[in-house]
């Protein structure tokens, strides 16, 4: 027998994952939120990427990127 998911895997949530809690029509809401980057933190690379970052920003080039 399949255990059903919890309310965490439903909504996409893992450790460490900041969330928002917010009452809304009498019940309440809770979503993921996303850390925002300042240019330094960007610039200097002091960040975590995810896996999403990482998909891309890890590639070898193929022709004359400039990044």
């Amino acid at each position: 027998m399949t255990p059903f998911p919890t309310i965490p895997e439903q909504a996409g949530l893992e450790v460490g994952v900041s969330v928002a809690l917010q009452v809304h029509e009498g019940g309440i809401m809770l979503r993921s939120v996303r850390k925002k980057y300042s240019l330094d933190d960007l610039l200097t690379g002091d960040f975590r990427q995810g896996p999403e970052e990482r998909a891309w920003t890890g590639r070898v080039s193929r022709g004359r990127e400039l990044l």
